[in-house]
């Protein structure tokens, strides 16, 4: 099982829907996905995709962290597409002790360096070392 965490996917508009379906069409059926996504989404998805309609707009960032804490415990891997900081530092408090290597993936679209997110990141790292 691949847990896909997309907080924001609520429509087909927008480069997480794109993300996502390029996922999808990649994604040769061996392994099944389950797509976590906003509560209110209305989209259809083929066979390959169970989605899981769960985050509310704006308690979407405790409810990572919950969701991140139940999947840590379940067999399958995590992957946070478009992920930010705030959700790897979620991620990171969610998980009480070294996640094991291979379990969980952040994909960062974006991210501006700096001193500050470069100190939180080997902050994270130091907690969380891969094996």
């Amino acid at each position: 099982m691949i847990h896909v965490i997309e907080p924001t996917l609520s429509s087909e508009a927008g480069h997480c829907s794109s993300f996502v379906g390029a996922l999808a069409q990649a994604h040769i059926g061996e392994v099944p996905l389950q797509l976590w996504m906003d509560r209110s989404a209305n989209m259809k998805f083929d066979a390959a995709i169970e989605p899981r309609r769960h985050f509310i707009r704006w308690l979407r960032r405790p409810q990572s962290f919950l969701l991140f804490r139940r999947l840590l415990h379940q067999p399958g891997k995590i992957f946070v597409s478009t992920a930010t900081l705030t959700d790897l530092r979620l991620f990171a408090l969610a998980a009480r002790t070294p996640v094991p290597p291979l379990k969980a993936y952040f994909y960062f679209h974006w991210m501006k360096p700096s001193a500050s997110k470069v100190r939180r990141l080997k902050h994270i790292a130091a907690r969380h070392p891969i094996s």
